[in-house]
């Protein structure tokens, strides 16, 4: 695409110019650099999947092609194009810190590494939701310049190299995005920014619990509430249930609500959630009441494989049963019953997490 002189789009981020936006995208769908804000800084962007304008950038950015640029996307689902295997410790700082000024650090599919970014100001996300593709958005400056947080440092740094700046003022945040790298259960601050390590640490020593029976109507709310008494005020676990059929908004059954009510627990505002595959991924422990569970969700999520248990099996109390057998439909002696192996086998393996 041929340099024009560059042109400046302003944007009121409260009151989003689609006409603008359209006109920004037509930009970058024909190869263009587009530089715009986010909550953090302004960054220059460019299409990732149109390698001309991949190269230009580079160019732009005087920067060693064997160094990837951070990508920015907007829904979850694209991380997965460029990362296979995203741990779960960085789903856990994802469902924390996305949208928002958290550049992630992951192993790529090609082996290299790359940060991938989902920005939260309203100008880049109304972009990259119109080029519907992701962008590879370094910060809209020179090799060695400072941060720009606003289109005049941009336009001093960049003008007539660049095909357009977005112009909606100065970014909220005014601080480059903290950048942490992430490896199996452990990260790394590579540099800090606007989002503190403090609360990075903070998120990281949580431990995701997640119980997944049939409907998530008796058993598995069941444990959820009996785990959640036991830790009381302890944060350092966030704990939740899911069924593999389950009707969402579905409420426990009401011998499962009598028989926690006797016991203390209050599940009476339960509602029913579907497994997904974002809560398997995002869970340490995943507990389920019987075999069947365990190879469903092992088929939904391949790489779930060492974190989903039997219930029974991890805490050691079966004794020559693994499975929690559903009460759905028993009467209030056997709900009874499996309230308490559930609750002897949640009080073992709380020994073990």
């Amino acid at each position: 695409m041929i340099m024009p002189q560059t042109i400046i789009l302003k944007i009121d981020p409260q009151n989003i110019a689609w006409d603008k936006i359209e006109q920004a995208s037509d930009i970058l769908k024909n190869g263009g650099l587009v530089a715009f804000p986010t909550e953090t800084v302004y960054g220059v962007g460019v299409l990732a999947t149109d390698q001309n304008a991949v190269a230009s950038l580079y160019t732009l950015k005087q920067r060693d092609r064997e160094k990837q640029f951070s990508v920015c996307i907007y829904r979850l689902q694209q991380l997965e194009e460029f990362v296979e295997n995203v741990p779960v410790l960085a789903y856990k700082l994802i469902r924390k810190f996305w949208p928002g000024p958290l550049t992630l650090v992951l192993n790529a599919a090609d082996g290299r590494t790359i940060g991938v970014r989902m920005p939260a100001h309203s100008v880049s996300v109304s972009l990259l939701r119109r080029v519907e593709v992701p962008m590879f958005v370094p910060s809209a400056n020179l090799k060695g310049g400072k941060s720009p947080v606003c289109a005049n440092d941009v336009l001093k740094a960049l003008s007539g190299q660049i095909h357009a700046v977005i112009d909606s003022g100065y970014t909220p945040l005014q601080l480059d995005s903290t950048v942490c790298k992430v490896e199996e259960d452990s990260y790394q601050i590579l540099r800090q920014g606007a989002l503190a390590e403090r609360m990075i640490k903070k998120a990281a020593k949580v431990k995701n619990i997640l119980f997944v029976c049939t409907g998530n109507s008796c058993r598995s709310p069941m444990a959820e509430g009996i785990m959640k008494k036991m830790i009381e005020e302890d944060h350092s676990f966030h704990i939740y249930s899911a069924g593999i059929s389950a009707f969402d908004g579905m409420q426990a059954t009401k011998e499962a609500v009598m028989v926690a009510a006797a016991n203390g627990i209050d599940i009476s505002g339960h509602r029913a959630l579907m497994l997904t595959k974002e809560m398997v991924k995002e869970s340490d422990y995943i507990f389920v009441m019987e075999q069947m569970h365990k190879q469903t969700i092992i088929q939904k999520v391949k790489t779930s494989a060492k974190r989903v248990f039997l219930l029974n099996e991890f805490s050691g109390s079966y004794e020559g049963q693994v499975n929690i057998p559903d009460p759905i439909g028993r009467g209030m002696d056997f709900y009874e019953k499996i309230f308490d192996l559930l609750k002897n086998s949640i009080g073992k393996a709380m020994v073990k997490l």
